[in-house]
């Protein structure tokens, strides 16, 4: 009886990922998405539209159809029901910012993952950044981050809160929700210089600026409000290593009140750190952005709050990959 061969599957999908990720790209940019929108549309038709010769769009179209983004009928090209929820204008979470950084900003720096691998944070070059590619950056981690910002608001009680301090808030997209379900609260957004200029156009436009104050500085080392009742961490963990983690969660223990929460948002793994799939290769991610960064598990940053003077209190899932830790300073 003959055995089955060993399917190389995984190993071809996960050698050309990089392939169907620049396609993706690709087809943001050129604006495919935008223009099927709810319709349909050949490709010579679509190539008009965008200026792009049919003959060379196809491919692009045709590979958006193999990873389930766009559907042919005959001649024509739609957008599966998962591209107009997160691709197109009318996506209630729209993720081509996020495809976007990935496509502009990221895709040059994972060519050094071995050697960041190898050699640690004396391969990454902290390179000056204009206006133009951090508001790539952070609406780029706006997008991904949404679901879970809006299923925090929609899980926990923030009626007990007064005063929500986020910690590297980015362009405010936690508070957004939780602002607008709360009347009630209050905000102090924390993040650098440079974020936080984005994050102040981004809450103008929201109409909730004047619960926000945005804040420009390193959490490290300036003085944190003295009367916050709760503080969140979202997406900030998996940048440091464990020390400065623990450096970071002391830190914010010494300046809050006994009884205070922090919410604590992030790509938490089982122990295995291999899921969420999602997590562990975002975690190549998170070491080339900082050079020290990696995903961690709920009991790793369970012993770290522990060990700063923290409760566990729970452990949800939000959206997605992303989980809540809840803790409260004793």
């Amino acid at each position: 009886m003959s055995m089955q061969p060993i399917s190389p599957e995984p190993v071809l999908r996960a050698t050309t990922g990089f392939m169907a990720a620049r396609l993706l790209g690709a087809a943001v940019e050129l604006g495919v998405f935008d223009r099927l929108g709810s319709g349909s549309a050949d490709q010579d038709e679509l190539g008009r539209q965008i200026g792009v010769p049919p003959r060379r769009l196809h491919i692009v179209l045709d590979a958006m159809v193999s990873i389930g983004l766009l559907a042919r009928q005959g001649k024509a090209y739609r957008c599966t029901p998962v591209a107009v929820a997160y691709l197109t204008d009318d996506a209630e979470t729209d993720m081509r910012p996020f495809v976007r950084f990935m496509h502009r900003m990221r895709y040059e720096s994972w060519l050094r993952l071995e050697e960041v691998v190898r050699v640690g944070t004396d391969a990454v070059e902290e390179k000056a950044r204009s206006q133009e590619e951090q508001a790539i950056i952070s609406e780029g981690i706006a997008a991904v981050t949404s679901p879970a910002a809006r299923a925090l608001a929609d899980q926990y009680d923030f009626s007990q809160h007064q005063h929500l301090l986020d910690i590297g808030g980015g362009t405010g997209s936690f508070l957004r929700p939780a602002l607008s379900r709360y009347p009630q609260l209050r905000s102090t957004l924390l993040d650098q210089a440079e974020v936080a200029e984005v994050a102040r156009r981004r809450m103008g436009e929201s109409g909730l600026s004047d619960r926000v104050s945005i804040q420009s500085g390193d959490f490290f080392t300036c003085q944190l409000p003295a009367d916050a009742d709760a503080v969140l961490l979202a997406n900030v963990v998996h940048i440091f290593s464990p020390e400065r983690n623990r450096e970071l969660l002391g830190r914010l223990r010494a300046s809050a009140a006994a009884g205070s929460r922090l919410l604590l948002v992030d790509f938490w793994t089982d122990a295995s750190h291999a899921e969420p799939a999602f997590a562990a290769i975002m975690a190549g991610e998170f070491l080339l952005a900082s050079g020290e960064g990696a995903v961690y598990s709920v009991d790793e940053i369970s012993g770290w709050l522990r060990e700063t003077h923290w409760s566990v209190l729970e452990h949800v899932g939000l959206a997605g990959p992303a989980s809540l830790v809840v803790a409260e300073a004793v």
